[in-house]
């Protein structure tokens, strides 16, 4: 058995695969931050694989999928054999290329359906393949030869089309034993091609023969409509919006510079360099961070880079398969999100409600940015104000409620004044007794300094108090926080935690 050489250029690219519907548009608030702002200078190559991330060796065979481009770099997704799983194989320049019996064939003779044995190392944490070899043993060279091209004319008569490729025109006879897909179509007729059409497809070699006899033909293109549509991608891209923290959920992420996009590709359905695309993430996309660590989307900050490893839906979408976190890398730190109730310029501290209870946020060394509305600047903790909508990272202390801040990120800005209403979030609560749904609102009154109350109300649901008991029927939580609304430097901070039910209610 075996192979190689590296493979040459080829041009054209493939596709195949339904594709799962675009998440619907989610109400809960919107977190963003200008695409042109978010931090260009951090635009630049990684790795698909760091030092931090184990890899196995693997050697599969499988099912061509998709290949994204017949140009190197480019990614390919093999449907396993043995355990009916689609791989994503990066194929770089040092990927040795070719079938069996020492014979050499080219990418752009590879089809959808070809069985194909991959050599290289697994990630395993993104389960993309670096492969090292990659083997065509749907190929056989002595009897079959490739076709690519674009069809320059048809005899219905004589059952031979015309294809033409760099300069020169190849006769190509289709019988009643050509496979032909041409777009839904499948299988396909002479009839259903038509002069223009972009096609690759297999040949049979016989010896005195001009003309050669299709045994797959493909129509990839006709004219601005892709057929075969490139699905799959592996995408660098930055965070500049998050939808909310619970799944299904929706971000906006920015490209950033990747080698396996090319300007003028017409079958990247993914954009360019700069461009801002929507990304689904649902309850099965996996997300990891750089070192190999699990991640939650509560720990992500606007401006992080990102890896996707997806797929491009007619929207123009992308349906996340698994998205890692190459910002987010020290073991210790995780992100938050929530509302300012408290800040405290002498101190460089804040008070941020998150997760149903009130945390300290130490900033003496955290950086703050502020990205309303477009407007991205570097603020101090004297520029913040209570009812701020914010996202950060930093340490959090493993038995108090207190977070050392590395960065903040205002995302909404607000400027209350006394006797406002402050409507924090809105959350799902896991319990063991169910799922109940939160809405958190805090009333502002006073004159100087203020008790701000933040009362959970959940009629008919489950509530699980901060002692550990569970209170069903109607019940409330409430939590006192003195604060000080619209900014200011009140030290005081008392929290106070109720719970009560109706009469009726169980607890224990």
């Amino acid at each position: 058995m075996q192979y190689f050489k590296k493979f040459g250029a080829g041009v054209a690219v493939l596709l195949l695969i339904t594709i799962a519907p675009a998440f619907a548009e989610n109400s809960i608030g919107v977190e963003t931050l200008a695409a042109d702002e978010v931090l260009t200078h951090v635009q630049q190559e990684e790795d698909f694989t760091n030092a931090n991330e184990k890899q196995n060796t693997i050697n599969m065979v499988g099912m061509l999928i998709e290949v994204g481009s017949t140009d190197v770099p480019t990614t390919m997704i093999i449907r396993g054999n043995a355990d009916h799983v689609d791989y994503t194989v990066n194929i770089g320049a040092n990927t040795a290329l070719g079938q069996r019996r020492d014979q050499y064939t080219n990418l752009a003779d590879w089809i959808p359906g070809d069985q194909i044995r991959v050599i290289g190392l697994r990630n395993e944490n993104t389960n993309v393949i670096d492969a090292h070899i990659v083997a065509n043993l749907s190929i056989k060279t002595v009897t079959d030869f490739g076709l690519n091209g674009w069809i320059d004319g048809i005899d219905e008569t004589t059952g031979i089309i015309q294809v033409q490729w760099q300069g020169k025109m190849i006769p190509v006879h289709i019988t009643e034993s050509t496979h032909i897909v041409a777009g839904l179509k499948n299988p396909a007729t002479l009839a259903d091609l038509q002069i223009g059409d972009r096609v690759r497809g297999r040949l049979l070699k016989r010896v005195g023969e001009d003309v050669r006899e299709a045994k797959i033909l493909i129509v990839l293109r006709r004219g601005e409509n892709l057929f075969m549509k490139v699905r799959t991608w592996v995408t660098r891209g930055q965070l500049v919006a998050l939808d909310n923290i619970t799944t299904p959920t929706r971000m906006q992420v920015k490209i950033l510079v990747n080698k396996n996009l090319r300007a003028g590709d017409v079958n990247n359905l993914v954009g360019q360099v700069g461009d801002v695309r929507t990304v689904n993430v649902s309850t099965d996309t996996k997300l990891v961070t750089y070192n190999a660590g699990k991640m939650t989307l509560e720990d992500m900050v606007i401006g992080d880079r990102l890896l996707i490893v997806g797929r491009a839906n007619d929207a123009g979408e992308i349906d996340a398969r698994i998205i890692k976190d190459n910002t987010a890398r020290a073991v210790s730190t995780q992100g938050y999100a929530g509302t300012i109730v408290r800040i405290d310029p002498t101190t460089q501290s804040a008070s941020i409600f998150w997760h149903g209870a009130v945390h300290r946020v130490d900033l003496n060394d955290a950086r703050i940015l502020s990205s309303v509305d477009g407007d991205k600047s570097v603020l101090a903790v004297g520029d913040l104000r209570v009812g701020d909508r914010v996202r950060g990272r930093g340490t959090k202390n493993a038995r108090l409620p207190i977070i050392n801040c590395d960065l903040l990120v205002v995302v909404k800005n607000q400027n209350y004044t006394y006797g406002d209403t402050i409507k924090l979030e809105r959350k799902i609560v896991e319990t063991p007794e169910g799922t109940v749904e939160v809405e958190v609102e805090v009333e502002a009154t006073g004159t100087s300094s203020t008790t701000v109350s933040i009362e959970t109300s959940m009629e008919g649901k489950t509530v699980v108090s901060d002692d550990g008991s569970v209170t069903t029927g109607d019940a409330a939580v409430s939590t006192d926080v003195t604060t000080s609304v619209g900014g200011g430097s009140d030290t005081s901070v008392t929290t106070n935690s109720t719970s009560s039910a109706s009469t009726g209610g169980n607890s224990g």
